[in-house]
């Protein structure tokens, strides 16, 4: 078994939560790889449906906001 412990602290309660989670290694857990594509070659898909983009690194999210994301996340 393979798992992770992420620690948390929480400055209102002062307290350390810690978060077990499981790295699922397997062949179970493993994605299936289709066939490379020929240069040029579509593959249908509407791409606008597929992709968001999230986040920009030239943002003006300050290191204090993004560390707060991270903690939440």
């Amino acid at each position: 078994d393979a798992f992770f412990y992420s620690l948390v602290y929480d400055p209102q309660q002062k307290t350390l939560l810690a978060d077990k989670g499981e790295i699922r290694v397997g062949n179970k857990y493993q994605a299936d790889i289709t066939d490379l594509m020929k240069e040029g070659e579509e593959d249908g898909r509407e791409l606008s449906k597929m992709e968001e983009r999230i986040w920009l690194p030239s943002s003006n999210l300050t290191e204090k906001q993004i560390d707060q994301f991270l903690v939440v996340a």
